[in-house]
């Protein structure tokens, strides 16, 4: 497989497909693990231009070193980000990217302001009480016909904790999560991967101890939820 373009035969709707396209400058020394894991973070992000077009205003809250952002950017959204750690943020500005240096727990957000929002490799990063206050800012700054892209480790049950993360939650409960705070479910995906490979399934109403099968495998599984306000 081609490590600078990843074709993979599916998407949202019949005859779709998602590509994450790597940058060659990511591609560092050859090294396959890294080019796996940009991959999948690519393939994360370019899930939003599924269900939006370019142009479209797009917020990512705790962008991070702006990769996903820059992506996005460079397929001709205007994205906003915001960011709280200070160096990170910078990151964000040498990517040419707006980005407000702030806590995204005190950031006051317009109502009915975005098109799209991604928030990637991020919900696990707070406790509960957060996660449900952040998701409820969410749904109020969307657009009525507005799009969340949102993913998180599928954990073998809801509370798991690492030393990275404060809340993991399993299969089951992060839908239930997500619709608490009045998001529509459109569409569900497993982000599967092992070696080098990277392998995306839809599985909407994929039971519990599927995925738990699945997950005793001994392969890394994200979770991703598209919903709608």
């Amino acid at each position: 497989m081609n490590p600078e373009v990843y074709k993979i035969d599916w998407g949202p709707k019949p005859n779709t497909r998602f590509f994450a396209f790597v940058p060659e400058k990511y591609h560092i020394l050859g090294h396959h693990k890294f080019t796996r894991l940009a991959t999948l973070l690519a393939l994360k992000y370019q899930m939003i231009t599924h269900y939006t077009k370019p142009g479209s205003l797009i917020l990512e809250p705790c962008s991070g070193s702006g990769f996903g952002a820059e992506i996005l950017k460079n397929s001709g959204y205007r994205v906003e980000c915001i960011e709280n750690n200070k160096f990170l943020a910078q990151m964000n500005r040498t990517r040419g990217l707006n980005v407000r240096e702030e806590n995204i727990l005190d950031c006051q957000l317009a109502d009915n302001c975005y098109d799209g929002i991604v928030f990637i490799d991020a919900i696990e990063h707070f406790e509960e009480e957060n996660q449900q206050k952040l998701l409820t800012s969410f749904h109020k700054t969307l657009k009525s016909n507005g799009v969340l892209v949102i993913d998180t480790p599928c954990a073998p049950k809801t509370g798991y904790v690492n030393k990275e993360h404060l809340r993991e939650v399993d299969w089951a409960d992060f839908e239930t999560l997500v619709s608490s705070c009045g998001f529509h479910i459109e569409a569900r995906f497993l982000l599967i991967w092992e070696g080098d490979m990277v392998m995306p399934f839809r599985k909407d109403g994929k039971s519990l101890a599927d995925i738990q099968k699945l997950m005793t495998s001994g392969m890394s599984i994200d979770q991703v939820i598209v919903a709608r306000p």
